[in-house]
């Protein structure tokens, strides 16, 4: 399905009638680049009171070429849109320099406290886990549209600092909320445990191929590993 016609489908939804609440209609857009859970998604919020999702789009190119008018007032985005397209905090800022009228929500499967402080650096209005029931996607957009702040998890509350023991992390999200990693460093190895290479990784954070290997090497070095082998070793460890 191309791009305009997923856009059509997703705008000619009937809208869901207002909240017993007496709120006024919530719009928004959703960017995602699996056709498939960007229809799911649009089609269960269709059924939810004082929502409307205005379009659908794969990449954040074709978002930013829409006019901003079709966008709503919120877009709802995932972290991560696959391989080679641009996402992550870069997508976020550049979401917040394009669009700044709108609010962005970012949902993610890795909502802890590292990735969640990380996007609201970067300027996401909210952080929201897709592996949590719909009632709380509907709560993280409501509270987004009316102005206010929305976190999956409290940044405040790291992880404990014993479970950062440098050779002893246990599961990929310990590997990325390791506390002594610099966002750009969390963007690489993200990357890095997606299979890309260094020169893929550096066309899709922007930053050159030089810039990306002495990211990957510091990380590694506070990770107290030495190659993607050691890295996905980390993954396979239990605890």
């Amino acid at each position: 399905m191309d791009q305009v016609a997923d856009v059509e489908l997703v705008r000619t939804r009937p809208a869901a009638p207002a909240s017993s609440r007496g709120s006024a209609c919530v719009t928004l857009s959703l960017l995602d680049h699996r056709v498939l859970v960007r229809a799911g998604v649009a089609a269960g919020l269709a059924a939810e009171p004082g929502l409307r999702v205005m379009a659908g789009f794969g990449n954040v190119r074709a978002l930013l070429d829409a006019d901003p008018g079709q966008l709503g007032q919120v877009i709802l985005s995932n972290y991560v849109l696959g391989d080679d397209a641009l996402d992550g905090i870069a997508m976020i800022r550049l979401l917040r320099a394009e669009r700044p009228q709108q609010r962005v929500l970012i949902s993610t499967a890795a909502a802890g406290p590292g990735l969640v402080a990380m996007a609201l650096r970067a300027g996401a209005d909210g952080v929201v886990s897709d592996t949590r029931p719909q009632h709380e996607l509907v709560d993280a957009i409501q509270a987004v549209a009316a102005g206010q702040t929305h976190i999956a998890r409290d940044p405040a509350q790291p992880w404990p600092a014993s479970a950062y023991r440098p050779g002893d992390i246990h599961a990929p999200l310990m590997v990325l909320e390791h506390p002594w990693l610099t966002d750009h460093e969390r963007e690489v190895l993200r990357c890095s445990l997606a299979g890309l290479p260094v020169i893929r990784i550096a066309a899709k954070l922007g930053r050159s191929a030089h810039t990306i290997s002495t990211q990957k090497r510091t990380a590694f070095r506070k990770l107290d590993i030495h190659s993607d082998f050691d890295l996905f070793g980390l993954l396979r460890r239990g605890p």
